[in-house]
């Protein structure tokens, strides 16, 4: 194994594997999860995702909400940039009280933590669709954006 790229998924089948059959270092290679990994968790070790938990940054109420809004901008067209996300998640931590900046790799681990998230290229808009923009084209637009989080915002707040 050169390099392990391995999911939780892996370490529990691989868990299941040993308390079935007995040998650690099978399971472990079988399930390409490294040995003291395997070993440490039996131990009663935590996956890096919950024992790092309290040095993230933002909550997970905060990271879930930040990313529902993320997909939102996104169905309505208007996708955050990397660098709005980042200023908005240091709003949050300001609000927190936690004036430190959030990290130029911030983004990258957010984006890890929530894969349904994923970045999308901007395409930009050219002079053709721009003179081609009439009524009958811009209409099912509007449309568009009676989803659900959009129809429920008051119209004197939209």
């Amino acid at each position: 194994m050169d390099s392990y790229k391995h999911t939780e998924l892996d370490v529990r089948n691989a868990c299941n594997e040993y308390l079935e059959f007995g040998n650690m270092r099978a399971a472990a290679r079988h399930h390409c999860v490294p040995y003291s990994t395997l070993r440490g968790r039996l131990l009663g070790r935590l996956p890096t995702s919950i024992s790092q938990y309290n040095r993230q940054r933002l909550s997970r109420v905060q990271e879930e909400h930040l990313a529902q809004w993320i997909l939102l901008q996104a169905a309505l067209g208007v996708a955050p940039t990397h660098r709005q996300i980042r200023q908005i998640a240091q709003g949050i931590c300001e609000a927190n009280s936690d004036d430190e900046k959030v990290g130029k790799r911030w983004c990258k681990r957010f984006f890890r933590r929530h894969p349904v998230l994923k970045t999308i290229k901007d395409k930009g808009v050219d002079s053709i669709r721009i003179s081609n923009a009439t009524e009958a084209v811009i209409r099912p637009w509007f449309d568009h954006l009676r989803i659900p989080a959009i129809t429920r915002i008051p119209p004197y707040n939209r």
